[in-house]
């Protein structure tokens, strides 16, 4: 189990995400973009590490 959980939060750092942030006027970041598929892949990964946990 522990090893899965390596594996899993391995995947999930090392992901290339290539985010796009929104700023307010002054330049700060307020909000993140992130492509639908990228954004689907990290929620899986998420999920499979949240499933992990619990068992």
């Amino acid at each position: 189990m522990r090893l899965n959980l390596l594996k899993l939060l391995e995947q999930i750092f090392f992901m290339q995400l290539k985010e796009k942030y929104v700023t307010d006027n002054e330049g700060n970041k307020i909000a993140v973009l992130l492509e639908i598929e990228e954004y689907q892949k990290l929620l899986n990964a998420l999920e499979e590490l949240e499933s992990a946990l619990l068992n």
